[in-house]
Order: C-alpha cells, then sequence, then structure tokens
C-alpha cells in the first residue's frame, strides 16, 4: 500500500532527485573548486602555499568522490543488511512522474467510487425515510378514514335509532349507509347497493318488529343483515315480498303470503284489514303503474320504481297512516286510501301483539 501511495512516492521522487542533484551537482562544484586551486598553484611556486592549497584540493577531491559515490555507498550498506540494492525496491522504482500519476489517476477513480458510494447510501437512506414516513403517513391516514367511517356508522346507528310514533317505530332506509350483505348473486362492479337504495324491503321489516316486539335487536343493519343470510339472495335487485314475509313469521307474528289486488275490493280490503287490533299491511307499491297521469303521482308521491312501505291504522275520516321508511312526510299526515291503492301492488297482512 505503502508503495502505491501517490503522496509517499512523491516524497521520494523529490529525494531522488534531490540525490542525484547533489550527487552530481557538488563535485562538478568542487572540480571547478579544485581547478580554481590548481591554478593558484601554478601561479604562485610558494611552498609553504602549495602545501596549503594541496591539502584543500585533496580534501575537495575526497569530498566530490564520497558525494558521487551516496547511491553505491547506500547500496553497500543496504546489501550488508541483506535489503538489496535501493534501486531494486518497488518504492524507489515507483518514485517516477508516470508511476505517481497513474496512482494519482487510480486513487482519482477510488475516491470518486467512494464519493458514488456515498451518495448512493445516502440517496437510499433518504428512499428509506421517504419510504418510512409514506407509510406512516399512509396508516395515520387509513386510521384517520377509518375513524371517520366509525364516526359516521356511529352517528347513522345514532340517528336511526328510530323514533315511536303513534305506537309505531320509525326506521328511514336513508339513515342508514351500510352496504347491502352479504351479496350472494353477481352484480355490477360499479353497483355499490347499501340500505340507503336497496334497503326498504328489510327497513319495513325492522319497523313491523320493533314495534311488536320492541326495538332490541332490531334495528334495519340488523335485519338486513340476517334478511340476506338467510332469506334471500340480496343483490343490487331489492328485496321480495314473499322472502319479508318469511322473515317476520320467523319471529313468531302472522303475516300471509303476498296478494296482489283487486282493483275493485282493494279499498274496502284495507279499510277492513287496518280496523282490525294489532294489525299492519305491508305493501309493494310502483311507479310504472297505469296511464301517464297515474306514473307521474306514483313517482310524485312514491317511487319512481317499486318499493316496500307500511299501512298501519285509520283515522276516523277513515284517512291511512303510513310507515314509508324512505320518504319522511308520507308519515306526518294521513292519506286517503284511493291515492294509496292508485300506485299498489301487492300486499301481506301482518298481525302480533299489543302494539
Amino acid at each position: 500500500m505503502t508503495c502505491t501511495d501517490p503522496r509517499i512516492l512523491t516524497v521520494i521522487y523529490l529525494l531522488k532527485n534531490l540525490i542525484e542533484i547533489i550527487s552530481t551537482a557538488i563535485p562538478i562544484i568542487l572540480i571547478i573548486m579544485i581547478s580554481i586551486d590548481i591554478s593558484k598553484i601554478v601561479l604562485n611556486a610558494d611552498d609553504r602555499n602549495v602545501s596549503t592549497v594541496t591539502k584543500v584540493i585533496t580534501r575537495r577531491a575526497i569530498a566530490a568522490l564520497l558525494v558521487f559515490f551516496i547511491p553505491t555507498i547506500i547500496n553497500i550498506f543496504m546489501n550488508a543488511l541483506n535489503m538489496g540494492k535501493i534501486s531494486d525496491m518497488s518504492c524507489w522504482k515507483n518514485a517516477n512522474k508516470e508511476t505517481i500519476e497513474r496512482y494519482n489517476q487510480i486513487e482519482k477513480e477510488k475516491e470518486a467510487q467512494r464519493s458514488a458510494k456515498i451518495a448512493a447510501e445516502k440517496k437510499e437512506a433518504k428512499l428509506e425515510r421517504e419510504k418510512e414516513i409514506l407509510l406512516r403517513e399512509q396508516a395515520r391516514q387509513k386510521a384517520f378514514e377509518l375513524q371517520k367511517q366509525a364516526e359516521k356508522e356511529a352517528e347513522a346507528n345514532r340517528v336511526g335509532m328510530g323514533s315511536l310514533k303513534n305506537g309505531i317505530y320509525h326506521y328511514y332506509q336513508t339513515d342508514f349507509p351500510q352496504k347491502i350483505g352479504p351479496i350472494k348473486v353477481k352484480i355490477p362492479e360499479d353497483s355499490n347497493p347499501t340500505i340507503a337504495t336497496h334497503g326498504c324491503g328489510p327497513t319495513s321489516v325492522a319497523i313491523v318488529l320493533s314495534s311488536f316486539l320492541g326495538p332490541e335487536g332490531h334495528d334495519p343493519v340488523t335485519i338486513t343483515r340476517e334478511y340476506c343470510t338467510n332469506f334471500y339472495r340480496c343483490g343490487d335487485q331489492g328485496s321480495d315480498l314473499k322472502s319479508l314475509a318469511q322473515q317476520i313469521r320467523s319471529y313468531g307474528l302472522s303475516a300471509t303470503d303476498p296478494v296482489h289486488i283487486n282493483n275493485s275490493t282493494i279499498n274496502r280490503i284495507i279499510l277492513s284489514t287496518l280496523s282490525e287490533p294489532n294489525t299492519m299491511m305491508m305493501i309493494s307499491v310502483s311507479g310504472k303503474k297505469g296511464n301517464y297521469e297515474n306514473i307521474e303521482f306514483c313517482k310524485n308521491n312514491f317511487t319512481s320504481g317499486g318499493h316496500f312501505l307500511l299501512l298501519t291504522g285509520i283515522d276516523e275520516n277513515e284517512k291511512i297512516f303510513m310507515a314509508d321508511p324512505a320518504r319522511r312526510q308520507n308519515n306526518s299526515k294521513t292519506r286517503p286510501v284511493q291515492e294509496i291503492t292508485r300506485c299498489m301492488v301487492r300486499y301481506s297482512i301482518i298481525k302480533g301483539g299489543t302494539l
């Protein structure tokens, strides 16, 4: 490693040059000085001066020889120590301009590689930190969304706990954003049936059960899940009056199978049935019944498609009380029976305990 370090090689290179200069220049200088001394002897033949100059010349000649043979002396010393010649040592061989430049280039490449590695490690560490921050943010966002969903459902449940009016528990399907389910039929991918959009049937059952048996355990969410699990292949087509009647009967109440209306007798049947104690009627209405005028009436007052609601009683003027799970305004007033039968398709008569 030492003999490939360009910094150490540079020092040795300078030392080599210095030795070459010393071993060359000093002997030349001494030879010149000796020549001058010899000239003095020639020009001045005084024996005393000759003797003195001769001694100086001798010392200078010895010094010139010693300096000239410094490399040889060093090699002899190193051979004595079994270290070989100095010129054979790798550091001494490598101490030249070309080799130093080559090793400098190698060092620059190594430094560039180290810098690139450090930069890559920093980039990777940065990416890991950003990934960790992103994961924390996603987790925080998910927790926030779950909290908001829980609050939304809690609010929906709070709002949709139902209200008792004239002995009837009223629920509104629009207060329940929970999904219909479990889904047992294939539905379009973009379809998202919920109690609010497709749950009028189970919500009507919840009204019946809460009114006859009490609200505990009979809310629309519980009843819808039970309905889709045990009584009907739920999807995005709403529910079925026959299976709704079956669910009601499973709680010990009486519910007839669906009956198609007879236009000539239905008004009398409704008034007679609702005059009996502990009795309701679950009816299906359609927004596509009759002529254009009738269709518009049904659309504006009940539904533009199919819908379930309950008839819960009559007043002294033989107007009908309703429990409509979709339209609140229908529950704040009574209607003449003729308005209801204009849109009515089928019905089931329900009987239970004391309302």
